[in-house]
């Protein structure tokens, strides 16, 4: 990937570190040693140093809120995927669709909506819809794209505004693939908040649309932590898989992984 690429321009380990460093008067040093860390993990080392640990989750998650509102507030489609692969959204429907949870039918709980871009591709009929994000000014801008949907602040690995076996569908597009994200607590309150047969849809992405000498590039794969320009075209694909394990741990059935134009897809129906 160019350095010049839109995702070359973020680190948020960066960002972590500095954070900590004046909310909390601690050093972490070296955050690269795992691309598997998670904010938890984060927390964990704030705590082991003497942080009370409600500040330390008040004030990674309030990092996380702010990286992830300077990437994502404005972001268009001109340098993604689907914006170079027209009728995408028939993948994540489908998939809905086969398992008997088209939103038209359904109260579908959206995790992650960022800016809400993808909202009206997705959920034109929708019946009821319910968009999380960590970022009360993503869902600001979200709602001004969409109105029909109810608009929560919460974040994926705690969704404490909604209640048990309350949603028809649960689909995260492109969320469990973020950096410090809990993809086991995430995936453990996806189960808590669908119903019995409810429906689990999510994606990982697949690539990046890169610019080299003014034209557009497809750079499959996704960028490692810790660099700027380096993408392994493994890490979408042992995201993926990873949560169809958990998928199959918990006992859903009607599994499918789907590499679709521009994602990964996971989803099962819950026992």
């Amino acid at each position: 990937m160019s350095p010049g690429n839109f995702y070359a321009q973020f680190d948020i380990m960066q960002d972590i570190a500095s954070g900590v460093q004046s909310g909390l008067g601690l050093e972490l040093g070296d955050l690269y040693s795992s691309r598997d860390l998670t904010a938890a993990d984060v927390v964990a080392m704030c705590t082991a140093q003497g942080a009370d640990r409600a500040k330390a989750e008040s004030v990674i998650d309030g990092i996380r809120d702010e990286y992830f509102t300077k990437k994502y507030l404005e972001y268009t489609y001109e340098l993604d995927l689907r914006g170079l692969s027209p009728g995408w959204e028939r993948e994540p429907l489908r998939l809905l669709a086969d398992r008997h949870a088209p939103p038209s039918r359904s109260t579908v709980l959206a995790v992650g909506v960022g800016n809400g871009l993808e909202l009206p591709y997705l959920y034109e009929e929708v019946q009821e819809l319910i968009a999380v994000d960590i970022s009360q000014r993503m869902l600001t801008a979200a709602e001004e794209r969409f109105s029909n949907a109810k608009y929560v602040c919460n974040t994926a690995e705690n969704l404490v505004d909604i209640k048990a076996s309350s949603v028809d569908s649960y689909v995260s597009l492109r969320t469990y693939q973020s950096s410090l994200f809990g993809i086991r607590d995430a995936f453990r309150e996806a189960y808590r908040v669908l119903k019995p047969t409810g429906v689990f849809v999510v994606s990982i992405a697949n690539g990046y649309v890169d610019v080299i000498d003014g034209k557009k590039q497809i750079v499959r794969g996704l960028q490692i932590p810790g660099t700027r320009t380096v993408v392994d075209r493994d890490t979408p694909f042992r995201i993926a898989k990873g949560i169809l394990q958990l998928l199959e741990d918990y006992g859903f059935q009607d599994l499918d992984f789907h590499e679709g134009q521009t994602d990964l897809y996971a989803a099962g129906v819950k026992p």
